[in-house]
């Protein structure tokens, strides 16, 4: 947990997570586990508990908000400000203990799934397979690479959320985590919407244990925008010692980049020089791999838009569940089971830019 001049308190949420922001733009999260520690109090400190404090550290949450939404996107200086104990011994304590807040979070060894688009034009009950698979792996949290809704009309929009959100009600128990696609923003209202929906900003970081997560939004542009990369310089400058890193957004403009040119571009400049080692996106509705430098980008298939099936394409049904131990994270790939696909997985490195490095049938499927 940092403690940062634009957040007063820590709140708890999924056991190890840790976002930040300014009290105006913090959203509620769901806490996926009783287990998980309670919030830094005055009287954790003032009865010695250094255990206490330093359990309820790696509970709290502390989110990055987009850019635009405050002066700065990363906030600066380091200030416990909800702490008041007149006592020089105590403050002594609480400077220690916002000192040790910097370093990263406990060890990794956690899962996560991630759920491709489920729209343009979704595909009727495969989003609700995916999630049904999804919750036999009982992961810590999900997240999503976007397009959620059909959208692109502001007077249908809240009634087209309403089933998703009756839907994803089943699924409360795992911390969900919304990406914004170009079909979940097109307008003011619309991205208003969303975030109100998605219970954050659209652009966003946040840490789970040892690990970073930035979010970032290009919903109404193919490339990242000034005021995305300027929120991501900043945000893995302030955790360029957590490892390992994930970066979330949209439209995969970098595969122009990787297939057909040099392969050196501003992101990719900015994901080397601070320790990136996973670009993750969607739009595209069929499976890509490439690896650059040490950093692997991956667009995400389909989880419910449309797709004519042609597996050694990337064009079939799936989800990914990634599993986190360490500094590295390893990525597995599961189509759907029948009768969406045949139930085929595979790890994410048997895929590369050519497509994959194995003949599909003789992958263990359903038959």
């Amino acid at each position: 947990m940092r403690f940062s001049g634009g957040s007063r308190e820590g709140r708890p949420a999924a056991d190890g997570v840790c976002e930040r922001g300014p009290r105006s733009q913090r959203h509620a999260v769901t806490r996926s586990s009783t287990n998980s520690s309670s919030p830094l109090t005055t009287a954790a400190i003032a009865s010695g508990t250094r255990q206490a404090a330093t359990n309820a550290s790696r509970a709290a949450i502390d989110m990055v908000v987009a850019p635009g939404r405050e002066k700065s996107p990363a906030n600066s200086g380091s200030t416990c400000e909800n702490v008041r104990m007149p006592w020089r011994p105590l403050v002594l304590l609480i400077l220690a203990i916002c000192a040790r807040a910097q370093a990263p979070g406990p060890a990794n060894d956690f899962r996560f799934s991630i759920i491709g688009d489920r729209t343009g034009s979704a595909a009727p009950g495969v989003y609700e397979q995916v999630w049904r698979e999804v919750d036999r792996l009982h992961p810590d949290f999900v997240i999503n690479v976007g397009d959620t809704i059909q959208g692109v009309d502001d007077g249908t929009v809240e009634a087209q959320w309403k089933p998703i959100r009756a839907f994803l009600a089943r699924y409360r128990q795992y911390p969900f985590y919304f990406v914004a696609g170009n079909h979940d923003i097109w307008s003011a209202f619309s991205r208003k919407v969303f975030e109100r929906e998605a219970g954050r900003p659209a652009t966003y970081s946040f840490n789970y244990r040892g690990a970073h997560f930035a979010v970032l939004d290009n919903s109404g542009s193919l490339d990242l925008g000034l005021d995305q990369m300027k929120f991501l310089e900043a945000d893995l400058k302030a955790n360029r010692q957590r490892h390992p890193k994930f970066v979330f957004f949209h439209q995969s403009f970098w595969l122009i980049f990787l297939k057909f040119q040099s392969g050196e571009f501003p992101l990719h400049r900015l994901a080397r020089e601070y320790g990136v080692n996973y670009v993750i996106t969607g739009h595209g509705h069929f499976l890509a791999r490439f690896v650059r430098d040490g950093i692997t980008y991956m667009q995400m298939g389909s989880s419910g838009a449309k797709v004519t099936p042609e597996f050694a394409k990337g064009a079939f049904y799936q989800h990914a569940s990634v599993e986190v131990k360490g500094a590295g994270a390893r990525i597995r790939i599961k189509e759907l089971d029948a009768p969406f696909g045949k139930g085929r997985s595979f790890a994410a490195e048997d895929w590369d830019e050519n497509g994959p490095r194995f003949r599909p049938e003789d992958l263990p499927g359903q038959r």
